[in-house]
This record gives structure tokens, C-alpha cells and sequence, in this order.
């Protein structure tokens, strides 16, 4: 007498959270799969994740233009007028000499790939010491250097100075790159202060509100 060798086997195919089950029955006849509503779950799963991808899209957008602190609470809606914290930060603020002059005498195109150029060197040292970018202006550039401990202060305050020193290097090499040919060599002033500063939204009714 044959006998029947039955087996039932759960496989959990995760999708996004969403999990579709199949149960398989083995024996001698072969394998009969059942999977009942597994389009719906498949659609279903594919909304979601389709949800999950959007949002960090957006996530990574609000970072990229507000910055790694500013982007995450705008995402959660936190952008009511008037609200914000007291924070102790290192402020960084940055400008470039001689702007009006330059942008005035060179094509727009060469004047932005300048200004990219500028940014880009800035910014590598503030996020490379710890700092985040607040907003760039004309050809200013305005930063932070959070101090969550106040014994930390010294050593946040020291790797903001040394973020300045570094930059104030960086744009003096850009001097080799293309789009600086016959340009005198850029110049930018940095100014540090540490302190409190209130870490908020700002706006008029009808227009942005500003972190």
C-alpha cells in the first residue's frame, strides 16, 4: 500500500509590510498551489510601497534643500508660524567679496558653476564637521553647528573654526578649476558666533515660511 506523503509548507512573501501566503500540498500527484486573492494583495502591496517610495522622495528632497535637521520636521508638519526651540548652536555665516562686481561682468551660466563651485567647497567642511546648512543667499551662505551638551561647546565651537580654516583653503583651490579661467581668485569672509539662538518658522501669511 502506497503511502501518501502529504506536506504543507507556508512561505511569507513580504512585500513593503504586506504579506501574501502560499500554501503548497505535496504528494505523488504533484503540487497544487492555492493562493487565493493574491492580486489583490500583490496591488495592495504595490501601493504601498509605491506610498513608501514617495515619501522618501520627499524625505530626501526637504533634506537636500532645508537640511538633515530642518527637512524631517517640515515632513511631520511642523511649519506652523511663530513656532520653534532655543537651541545653543555655532552660527556660520559666509559671504563672498566682490560678487556684485563679478556676477555683473561675467554670463550668468559661468556665474552659478562659480557659485556651485563656492557652495560645494563650504559645504563639504560644515557637514564634515558636524554643521548643517541653513540657506544659501545670493552668495552668502548661512550654517549651524547644533551644541546639544553645554560641556560640548568647546569641541563643537573648535570644529567650527577648523571648518572655516578648511574652506577658507578650499576656495582659494578653486582657483585651478575650469570655470575660474582669467577670474581673480574668489575671496569669502566667515564669521562664527556661538550662543542661543530660537530655531524656527518665520513668514508672512500668504508667502513661505522660513526655517
Amino acid at each position: 500500500m502506497a503511502a501518501v506523503i502529504t506536506s504543507r509548507i507556508a512561505a511569507s512573501c513580504a512585500i513593503s509590510g504586506m504579506a501574501s501566503v502560499l500554501r503548497c500540498d505535496h504528494d505523488r500527484a504533484g503540487w497544487r498551489v492555492s493562493n487565493a486573492g493574491h492580486g489583490d494583495r500583490v496591488h495592495h502591496a504595490t501601493i504601498i510601497t509605491d506610498r513608501h517610495n514617495q515619501w522618501w522622495i520627499t524625505h530626501n528632497v526637504l533634506c537636500a534643500y532645508l537640511g538633515a535637521n530642518t527637512g524631517p520636521k517640515v515632513l511631520t508638519g511642523q511649519i506652523r508660524r511663530g513656532t520653534g526651540m532655543e537651541l545653543t548652536a555655532v552660527l556660520w555665516s559666509s559671504d563672498l567679496r566682490g560678487f556684485t562686481e563679478r556676477s555683473d561682468r561675467l554670463p550668468s551660466e559661468r556665474m552659478i558653476a562659480i557659485l556651485n563651485a563656492l557652495f560645494e567647497a563650504q559645504a563639504a567642511e560644515i557637514r564634515g564637521h558636524g554643521g548643517e546648512m541653513l540657506k544659501f543667499i545670493g552668495d552668502g551662505l548661512l550654517a549651524i553647528f547644533p551644541i546639544a551638551e553645554t560641556d560640548a561647546v568647546a569641541a563643537i565651537a573648535t570644529a567650527a573654526v577648523a571648518a572655516a580654516r578648511n574652506a577658507l583653503a578650499a576656495v582659494a583651490g578653486l582657483a585651478r578649476r575650469p570655470e575660474m579661467d582669467d577670474e581673480p581668485p574668489l575671496d569669502i569672509v566667515v564669521a562664527l558666533h556661538v550662543g542661543t539662538v530660537h530655531y524656527g518658522n518665520i513668514g508672512a501669511t500668504t508667502g513661505s515660511i522660513s526655517p
